[in-house]
Parts: structure tokens; C-alpha cells; sequence
């Protein structure tokens, strides 16, 4: 079941007339910068990672780079690359208007470059609730895009327990010219697919599913 709605700076219907007015439309992937993992085993020995699905693609990344940093940078652009053929072009159809890909790295939003926040899963209960609509705010903040004019689509990956069988992303829309966040809302899924990879980009799709549906009714 989804998460309730904490943030709406924008009515009903309010986004989708922004998407039809905007500049231009700008598909700024999945930020995992910010992401904890809350799993049940480390991340220090691949061997012993037996949670993980063969076909994944994470277990056999760590053993090909033999860095778990550079598995998951690995990791972190191939959920980009999947998102963005699987998702943006559903969001165009229903807007009638095409995205333009422009996705910030810097600080390892969507192409990794940093170590991977894996905990164990006993921690999740510690931490419920890890960012706050003003972190988002400050996290858009810091975007370089090329694009400097138009209405931009983030979805920014806050955490996943395998313990609690929940992930937790905010899709966020933000004004590219200020990197001022029009719309924000905290929600929670069940994950699902077969492999960490396919298992934890599953909150995002299924968010983004429920997103379109709205859009298409005018009531986003």
C-alpha cells in the first residue's frame, strides 16, 4: 500500500497543467545519494551475500569488480538506465510532450561514485523515517542540470528494508530555473521482482504507475 502524501505544494490537476506549459519536460532519473539499504547480511564477503539472486546482478558485480563501491556504482546506472527506458517514455505518452533526459551526477545521484549505505536490517526500526521535505528541497538544490529551463520529474530513493519488506522513494517535481520543489510526497511499497536489482526498483515503478494514472485523470 502506498505511503500517504506528507508534502502537496500543488492542487489537483495542478501538475499536469504545469507538464503542458512547462519550458520543457526534464527526466531527472532515480538520486540513490541518500539511499540506506537495510539488509540481512554485509556487504564484505560476496560469497556469504546469499540473499542476493544470482541474476540480480549485484553478487555478480561485487565478484567482477571485487570493490562492493564499484558494484554498486555499477548497480546505481543500471536502475537509471532501466527506469528511464521502462518509465519516462509511459509519462510521455500520457503528457503528449517528450522528456529530455538530464540526470545530475555530481554527488552520485544516478551514476553512483560513492559507498553504498548497507546496514543491517535490525537497524531499520531505528531509523523509520531518514529525510524530510526540507532535505529534499536542499537535495534539488544542488542539481546541475544542462537544462535550465522546464519542469523536472526526480524520483529520490530514501530506503529499503528487507526486513519490513518496504521501499521508500519521494517522486519530486521541481521548477529547473530556481531548483524549487513544486510538488513532493513520501511513499512507501512493497518491493517485488526476482533479484535485488529488479526487487528494489520495483517501488519505483509501481509509484510512477500510480503517478501516470493520476496524470491521465487530470488529478495530479
Amino acid at each position: 500500500m502506498l505511503g500517504l502524501l506528507l508534502v502537496s505544494l500543488a492542487s489537483a490537476g495542478q501538475i499536469y497543467d504545469q507538464t503542458q506549459s512547462a519550458a520543457s519536460l526534464i527526466w531527472a532519473g532515480v538520486d540513490y545519494s541518500r539511499a540506506r539499504f537495510f539488509v540481512p547480511e554485509t556487504f564484505d564477503n560476496p560469497e556469504e551475500i546469499t540473499f542476493f539472486n544470482p541474476g540480480g546482478g549485484l553478487r555478480d558485480a561485487v565478484r567482477r569488480y571485487g570493490k562492493p563501491a564499484d558494484a554498486w556504482n555499477d548497480l546505481v546506472k543500471e536502475w537509471n538506465i532501466m527506469a528511464q527506458n521502462d518509465l519516462m517514455n509511459r509519462y510521455e505518452e500520457v503528457m503528449e510532450r517528450d522528456f529530455t533526459a538530464d540526470l545530475p551526477t555530481e554527488a552520485g545521484q544516478t551514476s553512483g561514485k560513492k559507498e553504498p549505505y548497507f546496514e543491517s536490517q535490525y537497524e531499520a526500526k531505528n531509523y523509520p523515517m531518514d529525510m524530510t521535505s526540507q532535505t529534499i528541497s536542499d537535495m534539488v538544490k544542488k542539481y546541475r542540470l544542462k537544462t535550465k529551463d522546464g519542469l523536472g520529474l526526480v524520483f529520490i530513493y530514501e530506503r529499503a528494508s528487507m526486513l519490513d519488506k518496504q521501499g521508500c522513494v519521494w517522486p519530486t517535481w521541481f521548477d529547473a530555473k530556481t531548483k524549487t520543489v513544486t510538488k513532493t510526497e513520501r511513499m512507501c511499497i512493497k518491493p517485488g521482482g526476482l533479484g535485488f536489482r529488479n526487487y528494489w526498483l520495483r517501488p519505483v515503478a509501481d509509484i510512477a504507475d500510480e503517478m501516470i494514472k493520476a496524470l491521465k485523470k487530470k488529478e495530479l
